[in-house]
């Protein structure tokens, strides 16, 4: 359970079923969008006047249930639910005093109140939300927002709903599929939506409980138990950010599927029990490759109409694929699956065979690491001791599938290729310690024109990508910011800083190329007081996407329970782990990184 009110800053919710999206901060509705989840939002919902309230909200079943109070005395029950089989968001209320919220409608959505309106035999005040004329298609789907009994519509910009029971009902289908779905409902009842959203983390919750059952936990401590709630809770978090083509959405505010995550995901889905959610990722990397014949570093989620350019060597992606298969293979011995991928081995040993210079990998240029301030453009034309070992490890996936399904592959240049990076990787990354990215020998190219993130106006936390011109500085600033003349520092490119998810990597990957000695050295003279490490050498901040790679790796032999007890504690009430300490942002790739790195903890006890 966790608590909601006008001083704090609680821990938000989220609700789907692959094609339609609620993301919740308490009793508030913050976002409604899809289908596709790769879509702009169709209207935010907020309580007008929040003064003196507070709410407890907690999740069973799927549904989640607020109890909101005002001067210490319960005046509303609100629970909230989603339709597994159709796009349609249900919010059940019993009142004994009002209660307003305010319809917050984005720029690119057209509002049409409709005061009084025939269905299922009555008339009902309700609205439609669609895409406004500027952006408007016929194949759009729309939102059809009806409220029901003691809930009513006033002025056109605001939900009032009253002392007494009610609902309000929202689908997002085509408006023909809205009406039949709302009939349905206000005749009906919404009792089959209930049962099916019931039976589908029922199903997700056995399997997990069983996944558990099967790793013979010995000890029952306060950390285990709440540790087993959290896996439940990741696994739903999981299954609410999947689409029904399989893409995990990176999250809320970042609406589409970084494929580089993928395979963290798959990895993670396996290790809760849930085959068919990882086969599903599988198919969406096959489709995205055979559609496109290559993979982009972000695609679209339900819709192939949306990918982003933004730059990313091919050895990355392509190796993320191949170990993704890698990855299925040991866990479930099913070849005939991964023999049925044909286009993802074939095309992706293809890219990867493609000539590293020198044995190395260049840095593909993450935006995301970008503005996460501890990498800087002029980087992105070095070489990165993370790529160079998905380049080595992919090899070796190829080697370990076509050994598997029985295929013919040139085995020597391959573990030629596996030696040479190898040899590259120790020389270049790891002189007088470990670092993250260097500068390979010979003149580097710059381009002078690039898509990417503006190093003047960036937004540190929801980057913005757009057409950038190179500065002398070394740092990049889109058109706007160009003109402007605004200032950039220069960028220091002497040293390299070691990345913390760079140096646990290896170990998460079952590589031996950084060894444990070197591990326990960085964390000795760069842990902070939690005990977690920086997100570099001299940062401050944790990640704790970083935090499960490193207990990850620390319950290969069982060290430091105590980072398992911090991990577990790191969780916030509803369940998650934020992106980082202080954050209000959840995103999958840290939960399947937590939930796995707890799993392993839970199996070497």
């Amino acid at each position: 359970m966790h608590e909601w009110s006008e001083n704090t800053h609680p821990q938000c919710h989220y609700m789907g079923n692959g094609e339609m999206l609620v993301f919740a901060l308490g009793p508030n509705l913050m976002a409604v969008n899809g289908p596709p989840y790769s879509s702009l939002p169709f209207i935010s919902m907020a309580i007008t006047n929040a003064a003196g309230l507070c709410c407890e909200s907690n999740r069973k079943e799927g549904v989640w249930r607020h109890r909101l109070y005002r001067n210490g005395a319960c005046f509303m029950e609100l629970n909230d639910h989603m339709d597994r089989r159709h796009n349609v968001f249900v919010r059940r209320f019993t009142a004994s005093a009002s209660l307003v919220f305010s319809l917050i409608v984005p720029p690119h959505i057209r509002m049409i109140y409709l005061e009084s309106y025939p269905l299922a035999g009555g008339n009902y005040n309700c609205a439609v939300f669609c895409l406004s004329d500027r952006v408007n298609r016929p194949v759009d789907p729309v939102l059809f927002f009806v409220p029901e009994g003691d809930a009513q519509i006033v002025g056109g910009n605001r939900l009032v709903l009253r002392p007494g029971a009610g609902s309000v009902i929202m689908s997002a289908e085509s408006p023909f599929n809205n009406m039949i779905r709302v009939k349905n409902i206000l005749k009906n009842g919404c009792g089959q939506g209930l049962e099916r959203n019931r039976a589908y983390y029922s199903a997700v919750s056995k399997r997990v409980g069983r996944q558990l059952k099967q790793i013979q936990i010995k000890e029952d401590s306060g950390d285990v138990r709440r540790a087993r709630e959290l896996l439940e809770s990741a696994a739903d978090f999981l299954c609410t950010m999947q689409g029904r083509d399989g893409g995990v959405m990176k999250s809320t505010s970042e609406r589409y599927a970084e494929m580089s995550e993928q395979y963290y995901f798959i990895r993670a889905f396996l290790a809760l029990g849930l085959r068919k959610n990882a086969a599903a990722i599988m198919g969406f990397i096959s489709k995205k490759l055979s559609l496109f014949g290559n993979l982009n570093d972000r695609e679209s989620v339900g819709s192939d109409d949306w990918r982003d350019g933004t730059p990313d060597s091919g050895a990355v992606l392509t190796s993320y694929a191949l170990l993704s298969a890698a990855a299925w293979l040991r866990r479930t011995g099913e070849t005939g699956y991964i023999k049925s991928l044909g286009p993802l081995l074939s095309r992706t040993a293809e890219l990867l065979l493609e000539t590293a210079r020198g044995g190395l990998i260049m840095s593909d240029g993450s935006e995301a690491a970008i503005t996460e301030g501890y990498v800087s453009h002029a980087r992105s034309y070095e070489a990165s001791a993370r790529n160079t070992l998905l380049y080595i490890e992919g090899l070796r996936a190829v080697l370990y599938i076509c050994r598997n399904i029985g295929e013919e592959v040139d085995h020597d240049i391959i573990v030629q290729r596996i030696e040479e990076s190898e040899a590259a990787y120790n020389a270049c990354f790891m002189r007088g310690g470990f670092r993250s990215y260097a500068q390979p020998e010979g003149p580097l190219r710059r381009e002078r024109y690039r898509m990417g993130v503006c190093d003047g106006c960036a937004d540190r936390y929801y980057p913005r990508i757009g057409f950038m011109l190179e500065k002398t500085a070394g740092g990049y600033l889109c058109l706007s910011c160009s003109q402007r003349d605004i200032g950039i520092t220069p960028q220091d490119v002497s040293g390299s800083e070691a990345v913390s998810a760079d140096i646990l990597l290896p170990s998460y990957l079952g590589s031996d190329i950084i060894k444990r000695e070197t591990v326990a050295d960085f964390r000795q003279k760069s842990a902070l007081p939690s005990g977690f490490l920086p997100v570099t050498a001299r940062g401050t901040r944790c990640r704790y996407g970083d935090a499960g790679m490193l207990v990850y790796h620390l319950a290969q032999k069982g060290e430091d329970a105590q980072l398992f007890t911090s991990l577990v504690n790191a969780a916030g009430t509803n369940g998650l782990w934020a992106e980082h300490a202080g954050s209000p942002k959840h995103t999958a790739y840290t939960n399947a990184l937590c939930a796995e790195a707890v799993i392993r903890w839970l199996q070497n006890i």
